[in-house]
C-alpha cells in the first residue's frame, strides 16, 4: 500500500484470516485506500478455477487410474487440453 495513489479493490472469500479483526483494523487504518469486497459463501459462478476442478473431480485423474508407466504429470495436462 506504501506509495499507492489510487484505492485498491481487493476481492475475497470468506476464509477466517479474510475477515480477522486484525484485518478489519488494518484496513480501517488506511482510510479508503484498500477496500474489501467480499464474495458470496458459495458462488462457483464467480470462481472460474471451480469449473476446472469440478470438471477434474469429475472426470479427471481420480476417475481412472494410471497405467503402468503412465506419468501423473502427462495425465493432468491431457485433463486439462
Amino acid at each position: 500500500m506504501h506509495r499507492r495513489k489510487q484505492p485498491v479493490f481487493l476481492v475475497l472469500d470468506r476464509h477466517p484470516a479474510h475477515i480477522a479483526k486484525s484485518i478489519a483494523e488494518y484496513v480501517q487504518s488506511l482510510k479508503g485506500r484498500l477496500e474489501l469486497h467480499f464474495l458470496p459463501g458459495y458462488a462457483p459462478e464467480l470462481n472460474p478455477d471451480e469449473f476446472v476442478w469440478n470438471h477434474l473431480r469429475q472426470q479427471g485423474v481420480n476417475k481412472t487410474p494410471l497405467r503402468q508407466d503412465e506419468s501423473l504429470k502427462g495425465r493432468v495436462e491431457a485433463d486439462f487440453a
